[in-house]
Order: C-alpha cells, then structure tokens, then sequence
C-alpha cells in the first residue's frame, strides 16, 4: 500500500505500474472478444469502459482519460465500439466516493422503477442506465467493463457473473495469458447469473465485467 510520505515521483510510478496492468488486461480482454466475434456467434460490439463509478476511486479515472486522450489505441480493436464513461462526476469532483447513496446499488429493477426522491445517486443511475440500457428493455450495450479500486489486498480481480460463459471464458484468456507473462490476476465469480437480479451499474448491459485493483489508497 502507499505510504503517506511517498514522494510524487514514487506515486507517479506506482500509478503507472497499476495503469500498465489494468490497460495489459483491458487489451486481452478486447483481444478475445474479437476472436470470439470473427469465429463464433458472440454478439458483442459495443462496449464500454467505467470509471470512477465510486469518484474517489481515480485509478478508473485515469484510464478512460488516457483512452479519450488517445483514441488511436482504440482503432487496433476494429470490430469493437468501444467508448467511455465518467460514472459519477459530481462524487469525482468533490473527492468522494458518492453525494448521497453508493451509486453501484442504484441499478436494481426496483430502485430504477422507483422514484429518486433528490437522491443524487438515484438520478444518476437512470441518465446511465438511458445511455447503457435500458436494464428493463433490451440494452444498447453488449458489455460494460467498470474499473474499481479497493484497499484490500486483492491485486488484479476480475469479477464475472456467474453463467455468464462468453465472460467468464474472457476472464479465463485473461488469466491464461497473464500467467504466461508472469503476472498474478484472479477471477472471481459472483452468485448473481441473471443482470434483472444485480444492483450494480453493469447491468445495465447485456454483459459485465468488473476489474478490481487492490490495494490502492482512495482519493489520491
């Protein structure tokens, strides 16, 4: 974990380190997904990279910021749509991890049909799920990959629904792959197969993947 007297060259390293794997795991994943596309019956072409879901998570951040500053990389992936989506600005402008309510509980079938009462959170997650979905209809987004960190020492974990075969397999490719390089990534399954039960901003779309690193202080 970082220590509060890092100097800023130490954390501009650190931060570059971490950038490197998750952008090393975001290229495999998109490099399968076009395998799969050109040889079998994958539906996937439009796909979109979260960050700052939680907006004192900056990792996601600079990710999708390097993206938009760089389009170029995105052209290698010809098949693919992909774009990117700041999750919660406000929450990111004032350095927190949300105004009123975790943002990434918003998206239930229930709290989506429900009225948002001022909640921040609630507003915010039907102006994503009319971009990414809609969750109760049939979403314009194949695949959301949202970027978190966490202060718990997970490293590089990939969480995919369960029965969710094409993700899950990516993951695999993912984790085959990185240990060929010599990198340690996990993959985590969540109990939760059917994205109408999930409250999390991915299921807004067909599928999702979610990318976590840890342990990454929050804030800075």
């Amino acid at each position: 974990m970082l220590s509060t007297n890092m100097t800023a060259s130490g954390f501009t390293a650190t931060r570059n380190t971490i950038m490197g794997q998750l952008a090393n795991n975001l290229r495999l994943l998109l490099i399968y997904l076009i395998v799969c596309e050109a040889y079998s019956n994958s539906s996937i072409r439009s796909v979109v990279v979260v960050g700052g879901t939680h907006g004192n998570e900056y990792t996601g951040v600079w990710c999708i910021r390097h993206l938009e500053a760089n389009p170029e990389e995105l052209l290698q992936y010809g098949t693919l749509d992909i774009k990117t989506i700041l999750g919660n600005p406000e929450a990111h402008m004032q350095n927190r991890r949300f105004i009123h309510d975790d943002l990434n509980r918003q998206f239930s079938s229930e709290r989506l049909s429900a009225d948002p009462l001022d909640v921040h959170e609630a507003i915010r997650a039907r102006e994503l799920d009319e971009l990414l979905g809609p969750k109760l209809g049939q979403p314009k987004t194949d695949l959301v990959i949202d970027l978190h960190t966490t202060t718990s020492n997970m490293g590089i974990t990939l969480i995919v629904p369960e029965e969710d075969i094409l993700i899950c397999q990516a993951a695999a490719y993912v984790l085959h792959k990185c240990e060929d390089l010599g990198d340690s990534v996990q993959v985590l399954m969540h109990p939760l197969p059917d994205r109408h039960s999930r409250p999390n901003l991915g299921s807004t779309a067909s599928h999702a993947l979610t990318i976590e690193v840890g342990p990454v202080p929050q804030g800075v």
